[in-house]
This record gives C-alpha cells, sequence and structure tokens, in this order.
C-alpha cells in the first residue's frame, strides 16, 4: 500500500531527542569489579538451572535478586559477565534475563536511561518484561547487537537499538522503540500503541513494510504509527495505524 504522510510535528512525544536518552551514566565512576562478587555468586546459581526452563528459573531465582545499582553499574556488571563465553546458547539468555532484573530493581529505586553495551559480548537476549510508567517510561539504549527475544512483553518502556535487532516488541503495549537499521525478523507482533521510529530513510521503508497494522491478539487496529527522526530532531509521522487497515 502507499503511505501517506498523515503529520509532521516537533517531537510528537518529547520522549526521544536527536535518537539518544536524556541522560546517560556509562561514563560516571563505577564500582570496582570486585563488588559484584556476590551478583556474580548468584549468576553461577542462576545459570546452572537454566535447563529447568525460564518459568521455572525466573519464578525460584529472580525474585531473590534485591541488589540495587545505578545504570553505569548495571552497564559496568554486564561487562563482567565476558568471563562467561557463550558455550551454548543459554548463558545468553540467562545473562539477559538476570540483567532486565538488575534494571527493573534500579528503575523501581528512582533511576532511569539505562545503557547496555554489547560491542564485546554477542548480542543480549531476553532483555525483555518491563513495566515503566506512562509519566516517566523506562529507558534503555543497547549499543551493539541484540540477540533473540529481546524487548517481549514491555509496557511504557523506551528503547534505542543501535545495532542488529533479530526481533523486538513482541506483545508490547504503549512502547517506543528507535532503530540504526532495518530489524531482521518480526516487530511488534500482537501489540498495541507502540511508536516504531528511525533516523534512516532506508530503515524507514522497512519499518513501513514489518510494523503490523492489525495486533493479531485482538483482530483490531494496532494503534502503532511509524516516525522518521530527521537531523534536527524533527519527527515526521509517515504511518499511523490507529484506523482500520
Amino acid at each position: 500500500m502507499d503511505i501517506e504522510i498523515v503529520k509532521k510535528s516537533k517531537a510528537i512525544d518529547n520522549l526521544i531527542s536527536g535518537y539518544s536518552p536524556q541522560k546517560v551514566e556509562e561514563e560516571k565512576e563505577v564500582s570496582p569489579e570486585s563488588s559484584f562478587d556476590g551478583l556474580k555468586e548468584m549468576f553461577d546459581i542462576y545459570k546452572a538451572h537454566g535447563f529447568f526452563g525460564r518459568g521455572f528459573v525466573s519464578g525460584i531465582f529472580l525474585p531473590k535478586i534485591n541488589a540495587i545499582l545505578t545504570p553505569a553499574e548495571i552497564n559496568s556488571y554486564y561487562q563482567s559477565t565476558i568471563t562467561y563465553r557463550s558455550f551454548f546458547h543459554l548463558i545468553n539468555s540467562r545473562r539477559g534475563e538476570f540483567t532486565a532484573r538488575l534494571i527493573n530493581n534500579s528503575y523501581q529505586a528512582g533511576y532511569n536511561n539505562f545503557y547496555i553495551n554489547t560491542l564485546n559480548l554477542k548480542g543480549i537476549e531476553s532483555l525483555s518484561y518491563f513495566q515503566g510508567r506512562p509519566d516517566n517510561p523506562l529507558r534503555i539504549t543497547i549499543n551493539g547487537d541484540c540477540g533473540n527475544s529481546c524487548s517481549r512483553e514491555v509496557k511504557y518502556t523506551e528503547f534505542i537499538f543501535k545495532g542488529y535487532v533479530p526481533d523486538c516488541g513482541y506483545w508490547s503495549e504503549n512502547s517506543t522503540f528507535v532503530f540504526s537499521e532495518i530489524p531482521h525478523g518480526t516487530i511488534g507482533m500482537a501489540s498495541q500503541d507502540c511508536l516504531f521510529k528511525t533516523t534512516d530513510p532506508n530503515t524507514l521503508k522497512g519499518l513501513i513494510k514489518r510494523v503490523p497494522q492489525v495486533n493479531t491478539r485482538t483482530n483490531k487496529p494496532s494503534g502503532h504509527k511509524v516516525i522518521l527522526i530527521h537531523p534536527d530532531g524533527e519527527e515526521e509521522l509517515v504511518a499511523d495505524y490507529s484506523g482500520p487497515a
């Protein structure tokens, strides 16, 4: 179908400006690696039980992780897990689930604008299940590639992807996803009222093709919007799937 530009405005939701979060803490001084010894011990236990399945492992172990770290410390901790080289798939999944728990703890304690650098590690997987608030969405920037099952089942959450993304936004609501390149799998499947943004015209074409117009859970319009961010920060609403498909 032909896409008509339906609206042009300055910072549609005032959430993302210039393709970067409002504040990122990766350059701040963080705790020495030795301070993560307790977390590493818990991660050893967590990953060791991975073969029992995500539901069992998450329900038993993740609630026991109560540590509250700053966004910079969470990224530093994630880098420290490089010692767990991915000799099997579950390491990446468990690493992502564990990091997601730390992010959720930190957000509930008042922190935001999280930043995960995956350039030195294989793409993070299973960084999902976040619930932010309408007045203060949870914000995460991934600098590097993502693996499978990132940003699944999130609400009022903003993901900025600065690398490869195989799939994203499954079963999500009222969330924002910003891409630096065309996603390689399904995006926004069974989701509702999300924003899909990019600064790149070629990526925009891919988003128009891939963002679903219909929510397969409800068989009603998805309410998704596809947006191009111009170099000056102006946001152009290119496709709006709020009405009948």
